[in-house]
């Protein structure tokens, strides 16, 4: 039940309270500003042949101060080392480590008849957001993400994805995923979204770095 308490407060103040989303990302920058380190040297770009750099001098936010969003295919990656590492994180949130959320939007996902019975269990003991209706901005955000992911592709087949990347930014959180096509356009996303985008492997290195710091 606190944890239960904890999530609703800290969401219902981002979803009904007076401020802006921009002023919500000010404050959450202005209050870890002291623990902004650099934690990732490098990310891998499974799309290309070297490592994407990343700049020294980026930072992340503590997860265990910031709204953290499972994709649904995070739940059972199919590769090494994210299916063991997603398996961890779930772990972490289960001990009440971190906000382990949900998006809204991925309850149809859980709720197929292919989605594996262990995931449907898991899934049920987690925290959701709540559908809340949008500001124009916010739609304008959402469509923006919608059209960088579908790219050439049909519409249809990618809006569930880019309502779950938009309910992370939404929030200003952190994105775990294992979607190929997310990845694959993350830095894009990101600057739409205001989510952190990141594979399970990433998340549990920086949920690491600030557990010895």
């Amino acid at each position: 039940m606190k944890k239960f308490i904890s999530h609703l407060i800290f969401l219902s103040v981002l979803a009904f309270g007076d401020m802006t989303h921009a002023d919500v990302l000010h404050g959450l920058v202005v209050a870890v500003a002291d623990e902004d380190i650099p934690i990732m040297n490098r990310i891998e770009d499974k799309d290309s042949k070297s490592m994407q750099r990343v700049p020294i001098s980026r930072g992340f936010l503590n997860p265990c101060r910031a709204n953290n969003f499972l994709d649904t295919c995070a739940f059972d990656p199919k590769y090494a080392p994210e299916d063991f590492i997603a398996k961890e994180i779930r772990s972490i949130g289960n001990r009440f480590e971190v906000n382990l959320l949900l998006a809204h939007s991925n309850q149809k996902e859980i709720d197929h008849p292919n989605t594996p019975a262990n995931v449907k269990r898991e899934a049920a003991e987690m925290i959701y957001t709540i559908a809340t209706s949008l500001s124009s901005e916010e739609i304008a955000r959402k469509n923006l993400i919608h059209e960088i992911l579908t790219g050439n592709g049909k519409p249809e087949k990618y809006a569930a994805d880019a309502a779950h990347v938009f309910e992370a930014g939404k929030y200003v959180g952190y994105f775990i995923t294992t979607d190929d096509r997310i990845l694959k356009k993350r830095e894009e996303l990101q600057r739409a979204s205001m989510a952190t985008i990141l594979k399970p492997s990433e998340w549990l290195e920086i949920f690491n770095s600030y557990a010895v710091g």
